[in-house]
């Protein structure tokens, strides 16, 4: 367990990256492991869970937009 007390694992460092053209729209993949990506479940309804997936091509699950709250 990291010292903060934080239960998240030490292999959960994140890589944020725009992409270019869209004006809210990022990728985000594991720095610590390159093949992994934050992937949400296609179902689309509210309870859906963030997941951890290796990469699919094209997947626009893999694509998440940002907005201000």
């Amino acid at each position: 367990m990291p010292p903060n007390g934080s239960p998240i694992s030490t292999n959960q460092e994140w890589f944020i990256k725009k992409v270019e053209g869209r004006s809210k729209t990022y990728r985000i993949k594991n720095i610590k492991s390159p093949t992994m990506f934050l992937d949400a479940k296609d179902d689309g309804s509210a309870d859906s869970r963030v997941k951890l997936y290796e990469r699919v091509g094209n997947d626009e699950s893999q694509m998440w937009i940002f907005e201000k709250a």
